[in-house]
């Protein structure tokens, strides 16, 4: 697991050839790393720190 700040990059399930981000929102340094790498695109830009942008909907 590689641990960069607020995200820690998970190895992909058996089966699956895809990574994901684990959110920590506690550890944001508002770095906008995670806007960068999520093929998600589950990541907004927010007042001082990232937020989820599914939690708007």
């Amino acid at each position: 697991m590689m641990d960069i700040g607020m995200l820690e990059l998970q190895p992909p399930e058996k089966g699956r050839a895809m990574n994901t981000l684990v959110f920590r929102p506690g550890r944001c340094t508002n770095c906008g790393m995670c806007l960068k790498v999520c093929p998600h695109r589950v990541f907004a830009p927010g007042d001082g720190r990232v937020r989820l942008a599914l939690a708007d909907k």
